[in-house]
């Protein structure tokens, strides 16, 4: 059967119970599913996209120096904390993972341009996360899988094209090894 083309997008529910439309494959995301607030946003969304002939305005992208670290850990951080929660509303653990990631790299680069922070950066998050005594599991999950997802929020806001990696830290006799320098760190009174 042909897809109807010139049918107005309907307003669903996410799992995590915010509402959302889907219009040219991107959800736009308005709120609470059964706020009567959602419903206005859900109103004024559609009329302006029908307004613009069934299509969406640029999304105005602010000047890339206008953008910090900071900054940027701060939207990740308000998108997570709606994110990451159980079904009856209770924040999941993995919010409070994020929390201990994004302190170190907010602490040595918040007032840095995102677009200046790159793989260097990165790597003196990662040892000062070293230096706080983290386990070598723990320091890997945070500067990889829990970096990628400010990655792409930071390539989306400051165009920036060259990607954030440094090599993962390997189990080593008697302490922790760098794989990429061969250092060895040890715990702290250990």
């Amino acid at each position: 059967m042909p897809r109807l083309v010139h049918c107005t997008p309907r307003l669903r529910k996410h799992a995590c119970g915010r509402a959302f439309v889907e219009i040219d494959g991107t959800r736009h995301y308005l709120g609470a599913w059964g706020a009567a607030d959602t419903r206005r946003a859900y109103d004024a969304f559609i009329a302006r996209w029908l307004a613009q002939g069934r299509r969406l305005a640029p999304v105005e992208v602010p000047a890339a120096s206008a953008i910090t670290v900071a900054g940027l850990a701060a939207e990740f951080w308000t998108f997570a904390e709606t994110h990451y929660r159980h079904k009856d509303g209770t924040s999941t653990n993995e919010l409070g993972c994020y929390r201990y990631a994004l302190r170190p790299l907010v602490e040595l680069y918040g007032p840095t341009p995102a677009r200046d922070f790159g793989p260097l950066g990165l790597r003196a998050v990662r040892e000062k996360m070293i230096a706080s005594g983290l386990s070598r599991p723990t320091v890997n999950v945070n500067t990889y899988r829990r970096a990628a997802h400010l990655q792409v929020g930071r390539r989306a806001r400051t165009g920036a094209r060259h990607r954030v990696r440094c090599p993962p830290l390997r189990r080593g006799p008697g302490g922790r090894t760098n794989h990429g320098t061969g250092t060895r760190t040890h715990r702290p009174g250990g």
